[in-house]
């Protein structure tokens, strides 16, 4: 790549993003040489795979610091990782076992981390944040998701949507199909899946047997058409009390219509509290909410809406704020006194921030029937 690279930060997640998708060096290993048909004028690879095996090597021997002078030099040197994903061949994207799955997301694209660089803002320390919540969003795939606080998140939850969306599409043709089976007679990732014919068969043997005992809702959930929507909410005002990093809505409206992702997205300028209190009657729980300036007075109001089936609750700077961190202790003892039965609680730290630099995720429980999940070959 024409540089030494002195292992860079990730200031916005690119190097684990790079470094994930390159395939793991043996240790000791160097890094393969292409084939001499891919080679450059300068004898460099020119094969983005290749060139990105070999950049990843490289950030993986150097165990030199960032001198700032070297700062633009890493900076270009994950632009150009970033490049380095988008190219890559149609052959290797072939190799996935479901259209939309996995690695195959959006996040993966360079043009995605163009289009969020300019919504970052180094205050709000959710530089990790945005690959963490993508994450979550494609695992637990919710159907209704809150955002207070509009940032540098919104359009990687907004991005996430989009992909989960697209692969429940492409696992419902497949459902349809009946292929569950490869070209090689082996077992497909289709198998696994609640809407596949394998599971109502399993299931429908493993209950004759008294072994499943659940109403088989999650497989109803699965092969019902998937649509997500995503509500994100900021005051995008300068008054002190309310203060936002952003000046409108209009920002993430346009880059959301050029990601694509529009059509999950819906943007609400207002104070997270009036949000709440104009909501009707018959708004549907919230499967995932991300509350980015997390305001422990507030936590009722959003909590009780968030679903009680599973619902999700991620909020930020938990740990080094003293404030959330004594409401945190409180919530702790909370869930002891009741048999941990209401909710689940995990809180992670990034150690090498002082601010800004945990989350905590809660998982509620209290209308969670195992039963509908406990899938038992034998009684």
């Amino acid at each position: 790549m024409g540089m030494r690279l002195a292992r860079p930060e990730p200031l916005n997640g690119l190097m684990v993003i790079a470094l994930a998708v390159a395939p793991p060096l043996a240790a000791g290993a160097e890094a393969r040489t292409c084939d001499s048909s891919l080679a450059s004028s300068d004898g460099a690879c020119s094969s983005p795979i290749e060139r990105l095996r070999a950049a990843a090597a490289e950030l993986a021997s150097s165990s030199s610091p960032l001198s700032p002078s070297d700062e633009a030099a890493a900076q270009e040197a994950q632009r150009q990782l970033a490049a380095l994903l988008s190219q890559r061949r149609p052959e290797s994207r072939k190799r996935l076992p479901l259209s939309g799955a996995g690695a195959s997301g959006k996040l993966f694209n360079a043009s995605f981390v163009e289009a969020v660089a300019p919504f970052y803002h180094p205050d709000t320390g959710t530089e990790l944040m945005g690959p963490l919540l993508y994450s979550l969003i494609r695992s637990t795939r919710p159907k209704l998701v809150v955002e207070l606080g509009c940032g540098y998140t919104t359009l990687f939850l907004a991005q996430a949507l989009r992909d989960a969306a697209a692969e429940a599409r492409a696992e419902a043709k497949g459902f349809r199909k009946g292929d569950e089976r490869r070209a090689d007679g082996q077992r497909g990732r289709d198998w696994l899946l609640w809407g596949s014919h394998s599971a109502g068969r399993a299931v429908g043997e493993w209950r004759e047997a008294g072994s499943f005992w659940g109403s088989g809702s999650f497989r109803r959930r699965a092969v019902a058409p998937y649509k997500p929507r995503l509500h994100c909410v900021d005051t995008f005002s300068s008054n002190p009390g309310l203060k936002s990093y952003y000046e409108s809505a209009d920002g993430f409206r346009r880059a959301a219509a050029a990601l694509g992702v529009d059509g999950v997205l819906t943007v609400h300028t207002a104070d997270w509290a009036g949000w709440e209190a104009s909501l009707p009657a018959e708004f549907p729980p919230i499967d995932f909410l991300w509350w980015d300036g997390f305001q422990p007075p507030q936590f009722p109001l959003f909590w009780k809406r968030v679903s009680a089936d599973g619902g999700i609750c991620v909020l930020h700077s938990t740990l080094s704020n003293y404030r959330n961190w004594v409401w945190l202790q409180d919530l702790k003892l909370q869930q002891a006194t009741t048999g941990f039965r209401d909710f689940e609680l995990l809180s992670l730290l990034e150690p090498h921030k002082w601010a800004q630099n945990s989350c905590t995720v809660l998982r509620k429980v209290s209308g969670h029937d195992p039963a509908e999940v406990l899938v038992r070959p034998h009684p």
